[in-house]
């Protein structure tokens, strides 16, 4: 797994020699928009 911090959410993406696992990538992309969403409505 790669982790990688933005504020103080951590994002993991599965590394390329590991085998596809859907629910965490469904997981860090809905992070993903929540993160982007929460900065949107504070900048807003």
């Amino acid at each position: 797994m790669l982790d990688f911090f933005i504020g103080k959410t951590t994002f993991r993406y599965p590394m390329l020699d590991e085998k596809p696992n859907y629910d965490s990538l469904f997981l860090m992309i809905s992070q993903l928009i929540y993160f982007l969403f929460d900065n949107f409505k504070v900048i807003n």
